[in-house]
């Protein structure tokens, strides 16, 4: 698989993507990556790197949008992505939105086969700045306000609005100037897709000293630009964060039980799931 993943950066180079060619480049592509085959030529992966002077833990899995349906789940009490996936019969999953830990009920804009769910509370806005849309298998991620919600809902049935947007169809965004406590280093999840019709879930983990600690927003950028995405979206992270799938399980090191262990999955408002 790492050969594998020289090649794949090899053709993103080739097609004039920017790739900076520094020591965390060169970490990313050539770490030990640790794969598992998934059905219908999904596959997973996770390494443990030293990237951006720091201790890093990144987990993937990518998939072809025409081999699955890629679907939004929201869950009408809170549940663990695992658990939602295993009922639905998924094939890999990622905890998805954000929520309102009192009320606890989603607190960003959520639509679901032409239903609207939610909307997204004035407390979000300070991170909450895209959407991600999901159409015919096709995934796509949109810069918007909460002001556009219904000029997307007569055009999409399936939306989750997130953020902040890391790339918008091969825009890179650049937090370097954000100071909230947020856009520095914490378990992350993204979702994303590339050129070559993939869709891709990673999950990065934080908040371990020593063993994870976890990625600032723009270094997030980065790390999807290495693995090829010309659209992609942060999802709700920290404690939340966990990525799955249906034959090694938990993939990531969940932060609620403070152990860097695969157990202190969360229980949360929503997940993405691949459906076969």
């Amino acid at each position: 698989m790492k050969r594998l993943l020289f090649l794949y950066v090899a053709v993103v180079l080739s097609t004039g993507l920017s790739f900076a060619q520094d020591a965390d480049s060169l970490a990313f592509v050539s770490a030990d990556w640790k794969t598992e085959k998934l059905p219908r030529g999904a596959v997973a992966m996770t390494a443990r790197i030293e990237l951006f002077g720091s201790h890093q833990t990144v987990s993937v899995v990518r998939y072809r949008s025409g081999r699955f349906y890629t679907r939004i789940v929201q869950t009408r009490d809170l549940t663990p992505t695992s658990t939602t996936a295993k009922g639905l019969g998924a094939v890999a999953a990622v905890n998805a939105g954000y929520w309102n830990v009192r009320k606890v009920e989603p607190s960003t804009y959520v639509r679901i086969d032409g239903h609207d769910c939610s909307r997204t509370e004035s407390a979000e806005t300070f991170r909450v700045n895209g959407i991600l849309t999901i159409s015919k298998r096709k995934l796509d991620v949109f810069e918007c306000d909460t002001t556009r919600y219904g000029y997307y809902a007569v055009r999409y049935d399936n939306i989750l609005a997130s953020g902040p947007v890391l790339i918008d169809d091969g825009r890179e965004f650049d937090y370097s100037d954000r100071t909230e406590k947020f856009f520095r280093r914490h378990p992350r999840s993204v979702i994303g897709s590339t050129a070559r019709g993939e869709v891709v879930m990673i999950a990065v983990d934080g908040r371990f000293k020593g063993d994870a600690e976890g990625m600032t927003v723009d270094e997030l950028v980065k790390v999807c630009r290495w693995l090829g995405l010309v659209d992609a979206i942060n999802l709700d992270g920290g404690g939340s964060t966990t990525l799955w799938n249906s034959v090694g399980g938990i993939m990531n090191h969940p932060y609620d039980n403070k152990r860097y262990d695969h157990e202190g999955e969360r229980a949360v408002s929503s997940c993405i799931v691949a459906l076969p």
